[in-house]
């Protein structure tokens, strides 16, 4: 017999660039932790786990993963590899719909340790990439549970949705085109790679010297290089996370703001978490449109356009040292619940379609928060730490554990008191960006949002204690080390 539920909205952070979603759960159900990894996508069975929350008893399991979609096939035929490599048998299998989106849809018993199973699941494909949802329960509670996953798939909603690029199966004809459809393969790292070799990312670079010195960051700190696609994956400290980026491109990384300059000068990009949260995505572009109006007069050209689910602003009849330049805006969902990515591009006019399609595929490697959670987590292990030769500090672990606990007032003491007053409130600033992550992974967004601004109010109080020019460089770079720092 089906059990009576109450539902509430949970909206889960993005974990992966744009993949942020919102749906409804019973309120008893737990979130879980998810690990920090780097999946290994060129494995066609891999997918990255979006929300893993279970009933109290943990028998019951709820979940949402992506993948990239494939090259070639259908909606169709990707569901029925998945489901054959996991090895269940399917007992059912039919078009249906998650949320608004259409989908494959279909029931399967499983064997498992703890005895049979049974789980409904679902498949979309949503912008080239591949979204599983489903329910797993005891066989014999299967039917307790079943309002569950009907609430679940009537309720899911992404945050960013971009619409289908592949038809559902062989027989359905392909969805309609539109204006940035973009076919895997087609918008590749390489092809906006500027050299074969990674020395653009060299920290040594005389590029990296000259930031250095005029207080614009530092070089970014690679994770992982795949030379035969041009391309190197960064971890980011300005906007927490990792992205990919191609060979030929300079990285700088400071406080605020990832900035990615051309070899060849003629392009320029910048992404950071805009101050003012209130609003949407419109509001904010239409307060960028106001100012540059403001600020340059009648001269420009303003030109909205949609680039799948995103709203670009293109400004034409901008001149940088002597040559026309386009200038594009666009407004992404961030880490935590309202928060929002801003993305500007400064291109030569020749350059400005390439260049939108650079952003459209950084974006879309974004993975926020999970190079920083690995570095927290040795934090709070002094054998792991030991057994890399490393030592913290007591009073951080101390601070760690009293944060953990809630008792944030006196872990600030604790950290205040055991440094000089300027770097005490930097590594103030660096507790609750630790905190900040740590509530996002658990779906805390509201946690995590106030966190991040006691953050962002602490590492300015350590801003402004510099009198000179100097101080207020050296403090940017400590400011961009510390708050980055592994």
């Amino acid at each position: 017999m089906a059990t009576s539920f109450r539902f509430e909205t949970r909206r889960m952070p993005t974990r992966v660039a744009e993949l942020g979603f919102a749906v409804d759960l019973p309120p008893t159900w737990w979130s879980h932790d998810l690990p920090d990894e780097t999946p290994n996508f060129e494995d066609p069975t891999t997918v990255l786990v979006l929300a893993l929350v279970t009933s109290p008893d943990e028998k019951v399991v709820w979940s949402a993963a992506v993948r990239p979609a494939y090259a070639d096939g259908t909606l169709d035929t990707w569901t029925k590899y998945l489901l054959r490599q996991a090895g269940l048998n399917v007992t059912r299998l039919a078009n249906g719909r998650l949320g608004s989106m259409v989908a494959i849809v279909g029931e399967a018993d499983q064997r498992a340790e703890d005895g049979p199973r049974r789980l409904r699941f679902a498949f979309v494909e949503d912008g080239l990439r591949l979204i599983n949802v489903s329910l797993s329960a005891p066989a014999d509670r299967f039917e307790e549970v079943a309002p569950v996953w009907e609430t679940t798939a009537a309720t899911f909603a992404l945050s960013h949705p971009q619409g289908a690029s592949v038809p559902l199966s062989r027989s359905a004809p392909p969805p309609p085109p539109g204006e940035t459809t973009i076919r895997a393969g087609s918008n590749t790292f390489a092809k906006h790679a500027l050299a074969a070799d990674m020395s653009a990312l060299d920290p040594t670079h005389p590029f990296y010297a000259a930031a250095r010195v005029a207080g614009r960051g530092r070089a970014a700190r690679v994770a992982a290089v795949e030379p035969e696609k041009l391309r190197a994956t960064l971890a980011l400290g300005s906007i927490l996370a990792q992205i990919d980026v191609p060979f030929g491109w300079h990285a700088l990384d400071d406080a605020r703001y990832f900035h990615l300059h051309a070899i060849n000068h003629k392009v320029r990009v910048r992404m950071g978490f805009i101050a003012d949260q209130t609003g949407d995505a419109r509001d904010q572009i239409a307060a960028i449109e106001e100012q540059v109006r403001t600020d340059a007069g009648s001269t420009v050209k303003f030109t909205h356009v949609q680039r799948g689910a995103r709203l670009t602003l293109r400004i034409d009849g901008l001149r940088e040292s002597g040559r026309p330049v386009q200038e594009m805006h666009q407004m992404t969902p961030g880490p935590e619940a309202g928060r929002l990515l801003h993305t500007m591009a400064v291109a030569n006019v020749d350059l400005a379609d390439a260049t939108a399609d650079l952003v459209d595929i950084l974006l879309q490697s974004i993975v926020y928060g999970k190079f920083e959670l690995e570095a927290t987590a040795k934090q709070l292990d002094p054998s792991a730490d030991a057994a890399e030769g490393g030592e913290h500090p007591a009073w951080w672990l101390e601070a760690m554990q009293l944060e953990r606990a809630g008792e944030t007032a006196e872990a600030e003491q604790v950290v205040l008191r055991a440094n000089d007053p300027v770097r005490g409130l930097l590594q103030v600033a660096r507790l609750y960006r630790d905190r900040a992550l740590r509530l996002a992974r658990r779906g805390d967004t509201r946690g995590a949002q106030l966190a991040s601004e006691l953050m962002e109010r602490w590492a300015e109080r350590h801003a402004a204690t510099a009198t000179t020019d100097e101080q207020t460089q050296t403090l940017a770079i400590e400011r961009s080390l510390t708050l980055m720092r592994e």
